[in-house]
């Protein structure tokens, strides 16, 4: 994210707010609604009220009131956060592009025969399992065997298997690789997972029937008698097919192509094939930034390691000044209390007689202030480290 100042004139604005609905403005400069229309009270800008776009989009008159005249600020300046876009494999990108263009192309188009024929390896193993499955209380066929993630009622399960032999036939032979489905160890509770490998990336894809839900009339009273366990819904197949991407990461991108009035799941099969391509690049660009994220963090924790050594050094020197600095003080003292004791019994006695115990007293006396002043343990230090030259 990174902070930007647009500049716009209030006039500019104005007719800004005027041409098009203000929450598909205030995208334009990466803010709210809300945020756009505060800026225009405090510039005076009148705002199209809530039936203005409605008469507009029937044909309606409407009047639109004239910009006040403002003396002070004519200039808005908006400070948005903007979302930097993420680092691209411009080789992968280019790849996907003419792959993209392939699929556009009407002798490409990707066909669903009315019959079963010559099915893929993977599809045959399907049918072989799911014909003989048994169906949930929805009327859904399921299989804790390894097979296609398909999730259809009976009725529609040989639909399903032409539409995922039409597709994997059609990835195949676009050079991509469908990977024998396998489940998420991780996860007891998980599906089989189908997926494929495009420009490098994999992405999982499947098939399942909407459930329809309708609320169910309750026999007399078994609600009451059976409350702990009583089901207010039936739910039962719609006959409905919608083809999904299940681990899409951007947020913009398309995931599910299913049944409508006009077109069904056989007829936009290219278009999904154009889904997977661009959820292939776009989770390349996802671990480009999180390898560029990864890598700014190493950076900031390389420089807060060497701040913290740089800190923890400094520290040490400092400690190691203020305990030299006791240490000479000390010394000082010890030698002139030494030098104190030696003048009063010189003064008293006139000398100090070689070899007694007093004299004994004052030479271990000097050699503890000596012992203990860093001056006399670090002189060679303090003399080397006066020398020109390169520091160590």
């Amino acid at each position: 994210m990174k902070e930007e100042t647009i500049r716009i004139a209030r006039q500019e604005l104005y007719e800004q707010v005027w041409a098009q609905p203000l929450y598909k403005l205030a995208k334009n400069y990466h803010m709210s609604d809300v945020g756009l229309a505060k800026l225009c009270r405090r510039l005076k800008i009148p705002l199209p009220g809530n039936s203005y776009w409605q008469r507009v989009k029937f044909g309606k008159p409407v009047t639109r009131p004239p910009l006040p005249v403002e003396n002070g600020v004519n200039e808005a300046k908006i400070r948005v956060m903007k979302q930097e876009d993420p680092p691209v494999d411009q080789n992968q990108y280019e790849e996907a592009q003419n792959k993209i263009v392939f699929e556009g192309l009407s002798e490409n188009r990707i066909r669903v025969p009315s019959r079963l024929a010559s099915p893929h390896p993977y599809v045959a193993l399907t049918e072989k399992i799911l014909r003989n499955a048994k169906h949930e209380n929805s009327g859904m066929i399921y299989s804790r065997m390894d097979c296609l993630d398909i999730s259809v009622s009976r009725g529609n399960l040989g639909r399903a298997l032409r539409i995922m032999n039409a597709l994997i036939k059609a990835l195949e032979a676009r050079g991509f690789k469908v990977l024998l489905p396998k489940k998420d160890e991780s996860n007891p509770h998980s599906s089989y997972v189908t997926s494929v490998s495009i420009l490098g990336e994999t992405i999982e894809f499947g098939l399942r029937e909407f459930i329809k839900r309708t609320e169910r009339e309750p026999v007399p009273d078994e609600k009451k008698r059976y409350s702990w366990y009583y089901e207010r819904y039936d739910y039962t197949p719609s006959g409905k097919l919608i083809l999904s991407i299940k681990n899409s990461i951007g947020t913009g991108l398309r995931k599910n192509w299913s049944d409508g009035k006009k077109h069904r799941v056989e007829d936009s099969l290219n278009d999904f094939v154009v889904g997977l391509i661009k959820a292939a690049v776009d989770m390349r660009a996802w671990k480009l930034e999180r390898e560029r994220q990864h890598r700014e963090w190493q950076e900031k924790e390389r420089l807060r390691f060497e701040e913290e050594k740089r800190r923890r050094e400094q520290e040490e020197l400092f400690q190691c000044l203020s305990n030299d600095t006791s240490a000479w003080h000390k010394s000082r003292n010890i030698r002139a209390y030494a030098d104190a004791v030696k003048h009063a019994v010189i003064k008293e006695h006139g000398e100090i007689l070689s070899g007694s115990k007093l004299d004994k007293w004052l030479a271990w006396a000097y050699s503890q202030a000596d012992r203990t002043d860093p001056l006399v343990q670090n002189y060679r230090y303090f003399l080397n480290a006066n020398k020109l030259g390169p520091s160590n």
